[in-house]
């Protein structure tokens, strides 16, 4: 989640409106992975027990219902912040030589 806030804030130069788009888009991605994150937690705990959800690291690979989404899913995560961090390198870099700092 702080990846893509991050990503968002990389690539503020591309914005037609940066002071107005970037703190609407920080909230908005910020209140969005709250939102996903308190789903995601609720939909755990109601569907492991709570010796499951203490003893079990992997209680969410327990739960799915084929043996290649988590890993998959975390892979993906981290192929889009290695991307992130790829284009917003040099957009980074662009902006910090135009004020010439």
């Amino acid at each position: 989640a702080v990846t893509g806030i991050m990503a968002g804030a990389n690539i503020s130069n591309l914005l037609q409106k940066p002071e107005v788009n970037l703190p609407v888009g920080t909230f908005h991605s910020v209140a969005w992975s709250t939102v996903g994150y308190i789903l995601l937690a609720v939909v755990v705990g109601a569907s492991a027990t709570r010796e499951e959800l203490i003893s079990n690291y992997f209680v969410m690979e327990d739960m799915e219902l084929t043996v290649f989404l988590v890993p998959l899913g975390v892979y993906c995560a981290t192929f889009s912040s290695a991307l992130a961090s790829l284009v917003g390198g040099p957009q980074l870099l662009m902006a910090v030589s135009a004020d010439k700092l």
